[in-house]
């Protein structure tokens, strides 16, 4: 039984709710109140519990990114939502809600311990992608069917499972069910399992469940197959070879060419043309795909070689300002020390020169101001000289790549040329099939019957010359479509990548330009800070 403050109307989760349970259930004592004088950052939560607070509705978690461990039990929740920001979640507690779906988990792909207890939930869905899924509480919901058990065997980390207080739960064969459909489990209902139970169960299923094996065993072969497919796909894609596979481009060239398909029924002689055809197709495919791995590999090679460039350029960049700023720490350490000589010794009332000690201060003044210029001009020159190397290593990089992206394109245009003479081949070769074909079925008026496909592009001369025509150019059409899309997406992909590193490097030229100031200005706050907690020049030599 919840223990909700009924007394306030159900709400939604909000800045200060939450601000007052980090509060709450952060650092006490000293380290607390350290934390609230700095300020609490909401992004460095790792644990967070609203429990009893009559949450009605999930909202303005998304600042929570770190948040691993989420605790909403005992409120008054209808809808599991807005929690997809929560990436590094590995335990939800939603215990003691009102929720009827289980939905919107799919982002958090962390997830570990997944707590519904005391819901309203009918069906267990929606989160296939919790693959770390080890521990499920999901009793007294209101699932009647014991065949949602099954969906759980997707999840191949769940050991402990609770669905007591479920109406599929009440049958007495429930729990063998269960042990023998999910032979991975450790705990049902937080009893241990054991090994005999297992055994046993599996034996009262045995034919149950080789079913059920032989058809997940068929479907994982599926998947497999599908994803083999897509990871081929993403490589040719990469490549700019996407569709030159074995007889892809042959096939996409017929696909809409049914004049040039049913010109195939002409003869044997045009279905060996066909085939010759065919083979030319496929040979020019497979050159212009070897051309693409070959020029893939060169523009990796290029890229890494330009990667390494600028890695060493900027490691050397590095360790330059590195020793810079140890210099100048170590030097401001002197003056600092200097410094404090000379005001302890005013403050503590020893016999001293005011005069000398004006000088003392404003040479060491001097020497900071010129410590604070040499550094900031010394850092400024480093980062301008990387800047300089980087923009003449992107210059040669850049022309590197377009030279490799304009040889390949040069080399698969000439490809695609050969490729439209077999093409205008094949077409005069059926051209010349078709002729004799319509010549002899003029001639003999009691031919055999045309082929139903090829009737209507043989009424006359006319209708036989227009089809080939059309077949012509859809066939070329194709070829210029790939051709096309080839050159454009090779471009295309060079450009953008050429802009994308030259956009970074502004960034990051801006950033460092702004850090080296920081720092500088830091300096310069700090040296101001040390006199004025010593009273000030003013206050140190009032005759001054």
């Amino acid at each position: 039984m919840s223990i909700i403050d009924e007394t306030s109307a159900p709400g939604v989760i909000n800045y200060e709710m939450i601000m007052e349970a980090m509060i709450k259930q952060g650092p006490q004592d000293e380290a607390g109140r350290l934390a609230k004088e700095e300020g609490l950052s909401m992004d460095e939560v790792e644990k967070l519990r609203l429990e009893f607070l009559n949450i009605l509705r999930i909202d303005h978690l998304w600042p929570l990114t770190s948040l691993t461990s989420l605790c909403l039990s005992n409120n008054v929740i209808e809808q599991i939502e807005n929690l997809h920001t929560l990436v590094n979640l590995r335990e939800l507690n939603l215990s003691f809600n009102r929720i009827e779906v289980l939905e919107n988990l799919e982002a958090l792909t962390r997830l570990e311990v997944l707590l519904l207890f005391e819901n309203a939930i009918t069906c267990i869905e929606n989160i296939d992608t919790l693959q770390r899924l080890m521990i499920l509480s999901i009793g007294n919901n209101r699932i009647v069917d014991r065949s949602h058990v099954i969906y759980l065997r997707r999840f191949p980390k769940l050991h402990s499972l609770n669905m007591a207080g479920n109406p599929c739960a009440e049958s007495v064969t429930f729990r063998e069910y269960v042990e023998a459909f999910l032979p991975g489990l450790t705990y049902l209902e937080y009893k241990m399992i054991s090994p005999e139970d297992k055994k046993s169960a599996r034996q009262h299923y045995r034919e149950a469940l080789e079913r059920m094996e032989e058809e997940e065993e068929k479907v994982q072969r599926e998947r497999e197959e599908t994803e083999a497919r897509r990871k081929e796909l993403e490589w040719h894609t990469a490549m700019f070879v996407e569709g030159l596979g074995p007889d892809q481009l042959f096939h996409s060239m017929f696909e809409k060419d049914a004049e040039g398909k049913a010109m195939l029924q002409l003869s044997e002689e045009a279905e060996q043309s066909y085939d010759e055809y065919r083979a030319q197709v496929a040979q020019v495919s497979k050159q212009v795909f070897q051309i693409g791995v070959e020029q893939h590999k060169a523009r990796q090679d290029e890229i890494r070689q330009f990667s390494e460039c600028v890695a060493a350029a900027k490691k050397w960049s590095n360790e330059k300002c590195f020793r810079l700023v140890e210099e100048f720490q170590a030097n401001k350490a002197a003056i600092f020390e200097e410094v404090h000589k000379v005001i302890q010794g005013l403050k503590a009332g020893h016999e001293m020169d005011d005069g000398f000690s004006i000088e003392v201060m404003q040479r060491q003044s001097d020497e900071f101001s010129s410590l604070t210029d040499t550094t900031w001009y010394s850092l400024v020159q480093t980062e301008r000289i990387l800047s300089e190397q980087l923009e003449e290593v992107m210059g040669q990089f850049e022309r590197n790549l377009n030279d490799l992206v304009s040889t390949f394109i040069e080399q698969a245009q000439a490809l695609f040329v050969e490729l439209r003479g077999y093409t205008r081949g094949f077409n005069e070769h059926l051209s010349e099939i078709a002729g004799r074909f319509m010549a002899a079925r003029l001639a003999d008026t009691e031919a055999t019957d045309v082929p139903e496909e090829l009737l209507p592009f043989m009424q006359s001369r006319e209708t036989m010359t227009t089809a080939l025509e059309n077949s012509l150019e859809t066939q070329v059409l194709v070829i210029d479509t790939r051709d096309d899309t080839l050159r454009e997406r090779t471009q295309s992909w060079a450009t953008d990548y050429i802009d994308t590193l030259q956009r970074k490097e502004v960034q990051r030229n801006r950033a460092r330009m702004a850090e080296i100031n920081h720092f500088i200005e830091v300096q310069t706050n700090e040296y101001d800070e040390l006199i004025n907690t010593m009273g000030g020049m003013d206050d140190l030599f009032p005759e001054a």
